[in-house]
C-alpha cells in the first residue's frame, strides 16, 4: 500500500501545471497556437475590414509599428503551425520553436507600443497644428483620421486598456508555453529508461479494458484491502 501511496505522490509531482486553471498544459499551448494561426491570418488578409477593431488590440498607429506587425503576423502563422504540430506530437524541438517565436512577438509588440503611445499622446496636434506635426512625425492618415473625427481620447483609452490586456494575455500563453517545453525536456529520460516511473498521460494512453490493466487495477485494490 505505502509502495502504491509512493507511486502516486511521484506521479503528482511530475504533472503540469493547467493552462487557465482548467485546461491541461499541452492541450492550452495546442489551442493558444491555432489562436495565434488564426488571429494572424485575420490581420493579414482581413486588415482592411477589421484594422480598425485589430488595432486597439495590437497597435499599427504608425508605419514602424505596423511594418513589425505586419513581419509578426506574417511569420507567425508559419511557427504558430510549428506549435501546434509540436503540442500534438509532443515534440519539444518544435514546441521551443514556438516559444521562442513567442518571446520574440512580445518583444516587438513593446516595440510597436513605443511607436504607437507617442503617436497617439499627440493626436490632437493633428487638429491645432497640423503643418507643426507633420514635420515632426511625418503624415500619418491613421492618427490624422482619428483626430478628424473627435476620437483621440476615446481611441487612447481604448487602447491603453486592450492592447495592455491582450499583452499580459500573450505573457500568460509565453510563460505556459515555457513550461510546457521544460516538462517535455524532463519527461525524455523516461522514453529511453524503462526502469524509470510511468509516464504522465500526456504522453501515453492505454485501454482500461486491457486484461493486463484490469489486473493491475485489482491487484491495487488487494493491496488497499
Amino acid at each position: 500500500m505505502k509502495a502504491h501511496i509512493d507511486h502516486t505522490v511521484a506521479a503528482n509531482k511530475r504533472e503540469p501545471n493547467m493552462c487557465c486553471m482548467c485546461v491541461p498544459l499541452r492541450l492550452g499551448v495546442f489551442f493558444t497556437a491555432l489562436l495565434s494561426i488564426f488571429l494572424s491570418l485575420l490581420t493579414i488578409v482581413g486588415k482592411s475590414q477589421f484594422g480598425d477593431y485589430l488595432r486597439i488590440f495590437g497597435g499599427g498607429y504608425t508605419l514602424y509599428s505596423r511594418v513589425v506587425i505586419y513581419i509578426i503576423c506574417l511569420t507567425g502563422a508559419l511557427w504558430s503551425v510549428l506549435g501546434a504540430m509540436g503540442a500534438w506530437k509532443n515534440q519539444e524541438g518544435l514546441v521551443t520553436i514556438y516559444w521562442r517565436y513567442q518571446q520574440l512577438r512580445l518583444v516587438g509588440w513593446v516595440f510597436a507600443f513605443c511607436c504607437d503611445i507617442p503617436a497617439l499622446m499627440r493626436c490632437n496636434n493633428w487638429i491645432l497644428d497640423i503643418n507643426k506635426e507633420i514635420a515632426h512625425s511625418g503624415w500619418n492618415p491613421i492618427v490624422y483620421q482619428i483626430a478628424l473625427e473627435g476620437r483621440c481620447e476615446s481611441e487612447f483609452a481604448l487602447f491603453a486598456v486592450c492592447s495592455s490586456l491582450m499583452f499580459w494575455l500573450y505573457v500568460y500563453f509565453t510563460t505556459k508555453t515555457g513550461e510546457y517545453v521544460a516538462y517535455l525536456s524532463s519527461e525524455v529520460p523516461r522514453f529511453i529508461y524503462k526502469d524509470r516511473p510511468t509516464l504522465h498521460p500526456a504522453f501515453y494512453t492505454r485501454s482500461m479494458g486491457e486484461a493486463a490493466y484490469a489486473a493491475q487495477e485489482a491487484g491495487h485494490d488487494k493491496t488497499l484491502v
